[in-house]
């Protein structure tokens, strides 16, 4: 045996005996019980600044390695994690996890956008991909299914590391989503089929399709929602990181696609269309969309031509929603294969959501939601990102959502009826009012020609 088989092989044992050493859990434990009986620090656990550009809670990947601000979970909290990965899972084993990455580590270094392999020598990025695997497993499995769930023989283990992560929860997922705070996909997932079936396997359907799935539960209650009833094609579906993933099950199938044959540049000023309320004036109504993704807008005018109408998925933004936007826009930048649905769906609502009475109409009609998001910030969380698209190509269909209305908003009988409905039918209680006055209206009528030929029907008969 040559020594450098000596050396990796020496490697592979020190990795190993370090996961397989005895743990010791006194930091655990304490943790467990300052989180029962309080501690005098438990203010510093709260909602990160969405504006800051540095991980907060957790750094995954090379470029954050070393961060200059101290972040909640470190290298530390990352070996328990996988020590207790090791002990749960019968078919883990850090060997042969290695060395399948080891063959695989020139394709992971291309991930990145320059080669630091200076920085980080060979084993370190390795043991990175190890220790940051575990962790994502570790995260996604809490807030999922629980594969990983306290098995019987050890009692501080699972809980203390569990309600660390429950603690800063919102923080992680963020920090997963983050476009440069990512590792490639296909090391997360194969630590996964290793811990299930003992060895590396890149076509095993059964434990991939568990795998991503068990990703998406992870991430299911954050905006935009998850697209119901799309599927994923494992002949033509290959994911980078976890944000690809994210990214693709939020997008609608074969809408917003990017590329030279289905792009348009085009100065900015054509891509525009009216405010909520000046398309209001043309007979249009908004309804909120409760099918599909929820990233699309759609249009349709009525048979009669006259009256339109916009279909818009729920708009909720909350205090992550800033910095996942921010995210999703870098990658469809970076990405042209992913389509530009999140870019495109900014610059629509920046259009409609003009003014404070944009918003408080599609509040009245249920597609705002009521959130910490007051109606001035709504506008400018749109306007904001606009503004970073605003030399970038946008999809055709964006291009012919926009005609269409426009189409509408130009004819002369849809304003007509639009100002006329508006001025003297400005709401439902109005029309109601309206309608029973002409009903009652009709039954007196009625009442007083009844009682008018019952009046002279006398004289008629006496003669």
């Amino acid at each position: 045996m040559e020594a450098s088989d000596r050396d990796h092989e020496a490697w592979l044992n020190s990795v190993k005996s370090q996961i397989e050493a005895e743990n010791n859990t006194r930091w655990h434990a304490d943790a467990f019980f300052d989180k029962l009986f309080g501690r005098e620090d438990a203010a510093k656990i709260c909602q990160p600044d969405k504006e800051t550009d540095g991980v907060r809670a957790v750094t995954i990947g090379p470029y954050h390695r070393y961060p200059q601000d101290q972040v909640i979970f470190d290298d530390e909290y990352k070996w328990a994690v996988t020590r207790y990965i090791a002990r749960r899972w019968a078919h883990f084993d850090s060997s042969i996890y290695l060395q399948a990455m080891a063959e695989m580590e020139l394709d992971a270094r291309r991930y990145y956008a320059y080669d630091f392999h200076e920085e980080i020598g060979s084993y370190d990025f390795l043991v990175m991909l190890l220790l940051d695997s575990a962790f994502i497993l570790f995260v996604l499995d809490a807030v999922g299914n629980k594969e990983l769930l306290y098995s019987g023989n050890d009692p501080f283990g699972y809980g203390t590391l569990l309600l660390k992560v429950q603690d800063s929860i919102m923080e992680i997922k963020i920090d997963l989503l983050r476009l440069d705070n990512q590792i490639p996909f296909f090391a997360v997932e194969q630590l996964y089929v290793i811990s299930h079936c003992g060895k590396p396997d890149y076509h095993n359907d059964y434990l991939q399709e568990k795998f991503r799935n068990l990703v998406l539960s992870g991430f299911k209650d954050l905006y935009p929602k998850r697209e119901k009833g799309r599927r994923i094609n494992f002949e033509d579906t290959e994911f980078d990181h976890l944000l690809h993933l994210f990214h693709w099950s939020r997008v609608p199938e074969d809408k917003y696609l990017s590329g030279s044959a289905m792009m348009r540049r085009t100065e900015d000023r054509v891509l525009y269309i009216p405010s909520a309320t000046e398309l209001q004036k043309c007979a249009m109504t908004f309804r909120r969309k409760a099918s599909g993704s929820f990233l699309d807008v759609m249009f349709q005018d009525s048979l009669t031509k006259i009256c339109g109408e916009m279909s818009i998925p729920t708009v909720y933004l909350d205090d992550y929603s800033k910095e996942l936007f921010r995210n999703l826009i870098a990658f469809e930048m970076n990405s042209n294969e992913n389509g530009r649905c999140v870019m495109a769906y900014c610059k629509c609502l920046s259009h409609i959501l003009q003014r404070e009475d944009d918003v408080k109409l599609l509040r009245d009609e249920g597609i705002v939601a009521s959130t910490s998001y007051k109606d001035a910030d709504v506008i400018e969380f749109f306007d904001h990102f606009n503004k970073q698209v605003e030399h970038q190509s946008m999809p055709v269909d964006l291009y012919d959502l926009y005609a269409e209305v426009r189409k509408h908003h130009k004819r002369r009988i849809s304003n007509y009826y639009g100002r006329m409905k508006l001025q003297y039918f400005p709401n439902w209680w109005v029309c109601l009012s309206i309608v029973a006055g002409i009903v009652l209206f009709l039954f007196t009528l009625l009442q007083t020609i009844y009682s008018l030929l019952g009046y002279y029907k006398p004289f008629s008969t006496t003669k």
